[in-house]
């Protein structure tokens, strides 16, 4: 959950308790069946229920989240592609997911490609920003779909953020190499090798490169 959304309930219940306090003074400073001692008690109780109301709301509010996505996880399991975008979307009605929106739009991208809408999946990727693992998705999808510039740009920032990924340099360097830019995709690999120095994949790569071969995910 957001903690945004824990700072303004702990504001919230403050408040309350706060009130809540103040109202019990006032009540104890009155004379009993006055309409000051009645008014006072309803204050105090009525604060009480609502504190108690909220609590059960938040609560309720968590277990529809968590519904939402595991029944978007099964429904996917099920190829019930629509019925679980359905679900996804309900999530980007609430203040957690509109503020930070990566992790379903990662899944709406993840449908997409399951659709074989790469475009869509595409759109998605990018609406997650600098997500490392939207980066990566993007990366690979482009990859396959033969746009090599574009997935050397995606796989580019994945790596400089999850710099200690492997996979992701190579991949980086199989796009600049199938750009032209083999220079640049021997760059790649050889900087990796040197903060990985006992990686049998990375040395493999980087002998193939030298021969002029296109680097692979496999020794």
């Amino acid at each position: 959950m957001s903690p945004l959304f824990h700072v303004g309930h702990g504001l919230v219940a403050a408040g309350v308790g706060y009130i809540a306090a103040f109202s019990a003074t006032a009540y104890s400073h009155t004379a009993p069946g006055s309409p000051e001692h009645i008014f006072w008690l309803a204050t105090s109780a009525s604060l009480i229920i609502f504190e108690a109301a909220f609590i059960v709301y938040v609560v309720a509010r968590r277990r529809r989240m968590k519904r939402l996505w595991k029944d978007a996880e099964a429904l996917t399991r099920a190829h019930q592609y629509d019925a679980a975008r359905a679900n996804l979307l309900q999530l980007t009605n609430y203040m957690e997911y509109r503020l930070k929106p990566e992790r379903v739009f990662l899944s709406l991208g993840a449908l997409a490609e399951a659709q074989e809408d790469w475009r869509e999946a595409a759109l998605c990727y990018r609406r997650c920003g600098d997500y490392p693992p939207a980066l990566l998705n993007l990366g690979v999808l482009m990859l396959l779909r033969g746009a090599n510039d574009r997935a050397a740009e995606a796989l580019r920032k994945f790596s400089a953020r999850v710099p200690e990924d492997t996979s992701s340099a190579i991949m980086l360097a199989m796009a600049l190499y199938r750009s032209g830019k083999i220079d640049a995709a021997l760059s790649t690999l050889r900087s990796r090798l040197a903060r990985r120095p006992s990686s049998p994949l990375l040395k493999k790569n980087v002998e193939r490169l030298e021969r002029g071969e296109e680097p692979a995910l496999t020794i």
